[in-house]
């Protein structure tokens, strides 16, 4: 038996080892291919330099084998075989009152220069870029202008071209509506837009102009998505039939051929999900390519089925441009990054390592960077039944991999009870992450000594209070309560004690005061009540004892406000929140006048704290077909925690500040630009006067607190966190309260809404709540 044991691990071992050397293979030879790239990835950024070093994309266009990438700094240039982007033409950037650094943009008026206005033009976010085929052109649209930006060599030759009748985006005072653009395409003279108009509905529109005259055409509503030229003056059309989701379906793309000259759709075939975007068309090879979510497709001679053609690093969720680039690339742009990829990738219709669960964030982005050669795909389903994940794990080729779950929302502890998890125990890095975090936030997912799951980060909020609102009203920290009870003792005599006489403070952020709290109550009770003794119990002296309190509070005394009252409601101060971050350490020592500083609160005097806690977990399909590119994956996962947060709030070890990287440069920029508004005073006229030295006292308060934004994460605030919030945190899984969905779990709460209506009495509530609940927690054993 051993001697078969000691052969079992050898052949492990080589083959791990056979899989390592083929990786770093592949490393290489798609160093050598250049078969992907990828650009401004702001999530990445943001976590690895901070977010005053993102470059955010707003567009991209190709003009034969260059692709122009519009971001809110600059207009870049890329092209096959450049690392990086290069700049082609830098913005001038805002500062905080308002005024320009670049001193160009500023004398337009006196001294025209064409290549500052048109960075002046390209960096609002209401500019789009488009191609003639030729050149790179922009539609100026609050102008409704066209513009060339670059000639047909490649230079930039900024130059206005053509005014459009834009008066369809604009109310009856002139005022521009920035419409939501879909697509834009230029063909046979004529520029075609695709944009919901929310200043008259919310239905896409097709406008249409003559180039040569800016007059605009027939309006044509329509369910277009994505367009692009096809063959005898038409286009190629994704629809999406938006009115769908009125019924509570999830409407399905289909592909179409318009001709404008008639406005006639003719549809040929069920394209995909809701989710297809960014269609072009390739005359030289008579196929048609778009992306669903991560993953684009092509249509050979534009028929059924759609081929597999390239995997992406993020989901295509908006169109900032997608298209082709000269030599048999597709890129992609959204605002979470700009990506290229070579169609047709080989392998590709072996399927890649397969994502339940992310949406992007920065550890994925980290991997699929450091290892291009292994593809992901991202899967655009919700599950949150045990039967649900249970067939995504054995769906075969299509199946899950890797399973990012939010503790709330998916069983993970009966997945793991009945083998829907791989065992995690064997890999070094993550056992090693997994050593280093509270041990509270990992026993949820450890069986038998062994680890199942991942945990990747945590969440609390509650009861906060707003000191600006507190020293308003005159009270003290210690005026407030120090328990539930007492809590709901002082919401109930609130306005009697100190809402008449002080008006100008509101109780709490939200307008249902008595709804949102039993919302809250009820789930603090269920984490207390599962860390005590082990099921939710709400037949209860305690939970009896609450309720009372509950049912003592007058909701009348808290009437929703209408009309301008609404509006000076959410400008007013506010005591207390519902919503406080207890586990958000980026921002608790800018305390500004709106912060809500934290208020943990017992259920009850005498009673252990404990605080409600969700999170995310990452685990393995067991049945998983790329067990190795599973575990990198997790394993990268394990490498990749949130400095700002997750490394902080589930390592214990981790309490060194964090610095704000951007605040040398932020200072000097507030310095510089109080210096020159002082300098303005000295010459404005009496109108002037007032602007002039409202900034100057923005600015000045400003860097007077300076010092508080030197750090993003201080030291007080994580020894504030490991005293009074990580030992009492507790983490609910999936429960019947916090699983709203069609059966036994709605039932819960349509019992609460009629319970908060009045329709059922008090003693009725709790007596039907906890017999339901203890129904569902017996039928899921």
């Amino acid at each position: 038996m051993m001697r078969q044991l000691m052969r079992q691990l050898m052949r492990r071992i080589l083959c791990l080892g056979l899989f390592l050397v083929l990786l770093m293979v592949g490393m290489a030879s798609l160093a050598e291919e250049g078969q992907s790239a990828d650009f401004f990835l702001t999530q990445l950024i943001a976590q690895e330099e901070g977010y005053g070093n993102i470059d955010y994309p707003m567009g991209a266009v190709s003009v034969g084998d260059v692709l122009y990438i519009l971001t809110d700094k600059a207009l870049h240039t890329w092209r096959r075989g450049m690392e990086q982007p290069e700049k082609l033409l830098t913005f001038p950037q805002m500062e905080l009152d308002g005024q320009e650094e670049d001193a160009r943009s500023l004398q337009l008026e006196t001294t025209p220069d064409p290549i500052a206005e048109m960075g002046e033009m390209l960096r609002h976010y209401s500019s789009k870029l488009f191609t003639d085929g030729k050149r790179l052109l922009a539609l100026r649209m609050e102008q409704g202008e066209i513009w060339q930006v670059t000639d047909e060599a490649g230079a930039l030759a900024p130059r206005m071209e053509t005014a459009l009748d834009f008066s369809a985006f604009r109310n009856q005072e002139g005022d521009f509506g920035y419409p939501d653009i879909k697509d834009i395409e230029l063909l046979e003279g004529h520029l075609y837009l695709v944009a919901v108009n929310y200043e008259k509905s919310d239905t896409p529109i097709l406008y249409r102009w003559e180039i040569a005259t800016g007059k605009v055409g027939q309006e044509l509503a329509c369910q277009i998505v994505s367009m692009a030229p096809y063959r005898e003056g038409k286009f190629l059309c994704i629809l999406v039939d938006q009115t769908a989701w009125e019924d509570n379906e999830a409407p399905q793309a289909r592909l179409a051929v318009l001709d404008p000259k008639t406005d006639a759709f003719e549809e040929r075939f069920p394209l995909g999900s809701y989710n297809c975007i960014g269609l072009v068309y390739n005359p030289e090879n008579d196929t048609a390519y778009f992306m669903e979510d991560s993953l684009a497709y092509s249509l050979p001679g534009v028929v059924q089925p759609a081929k597999k053609s390239a995997y992406f690093i993020n989901r295509t969720w908006e169109n900032l441009g997608c298209g082709l680039l000269q030599g048999g690339w597709y890129y992609q742009c959204s605002s979470d990054g700009v990506s290229v990829r070579q169609l047709d990738m080989p392998g590709v219709e072996n399927g890649a390592l397969t994502i339940y669960g992310v949406y992007g964030n920065p550890a994925h982005l980290a991997f699929s960077t450091r290892y291009p050669q292994i593809p992901t795909a991202l899967m655009n389903e919700y599950y949150d039944s045990l039967e649900a994940f249970a067939n995504a794990i054995v769906s075969g080729q299509d199946a899950a991999d890797v399973l990012q779950l939010y503790s709330s929302g998916a069983p993970i502890r009966q997945l793991i009870d009945k083998g829907y998890a791989m065992d995690l125990s064997g890999n070094a890095d993550i056992m090693a992450a997994v050593e280093g975090m509270y041990p509270a936030l990992v026993d949820s997912y450890r069986r038998d000594g062994k680890v199942f799951g991942l945990p990747l980060n945590i969440y609390a909020s509650s009861i906060g209070y707003n000191k600006s609102a507190l020293q308003e009203l005159g009270l003290t920290r210690e005026d407030l309560p120090t328990t539930w009870i007492e809590l709901m003792d002082f919401i109930a005599n609130w306005q009697e004690d100190y809402g008449e006489d002080n008006p100008g403070v509101h109780l709490m952020d939200n307008m249902g005061v008595k709804d949102s709290l039993l919302d809250s109550l009820m789930e603090s009770y269920a984490a207390y009540s599962l860390k005590t003794w082990g099921r939710i119990d709400f037949d209860t002296p305690l939970f009896h004892k609450l309720m009372t309190a509950y049912d003592a509070i007058d909701g009348d005394q808290f009437p929703q406000p209408q009309g301008e009252e609404e509006e000076e409601f959410w400008n007013a101060k506010h005591l207390l929140t519902l919503y406080a971050g207890y586990t958000d350490l980026q921002y608790s020592m800018r305390q500004d006048e709106w912060y809500m500083t934290p208020l943990p609160l017992p259920l009850d005097e005498g009673l252990e704290l404990v605080i409600a806690a969700s999170g995310e977990v990452m685990i393995i399909n067991p049945r998983t077909t790329r067990p190795e590119q599973a575990l990198l994956y997790v394993a990268n996962a394990a490498r990749n925690y949130d400095k700002r947060s997750s490394l902080i709030t589930l390592f214990p070890g981790n309490n060194d500040p964090v610095p704000n990287q951007s605040f040398e440069e932020d200072l000097a920029s507030w310095e510089k630009t109080l210096a020159r508004i002082r300098k303005q005073l000295e010459t404005a006229s009496p109108e002037e006067r007032p602007d002039l030295l409202d900034s100057e006292k923005y600015m000045s308060e400003l860097i007077s607190k300076a010092e508080n934004y030197r750090w993003d994460v201080w030291a007080e605030s994580i020894a504030w966190y490991r005293e009074a919030i990580a030992p009492y945190l507790y983490l609910v899984g999936q429960t019947p309260l916090n699983t709203w969905k069609q059966g036994k779990e709605n039932e819960l709460y349509s019992l609460m809404q009629q319970y908060k209506e009045g329709a059922i009495p008090l003693e009725r509530f709790i007596r039907e709540i906890a017999g339901r609940v203890r129904m569902m927690e017996l039928e899921n054993q």
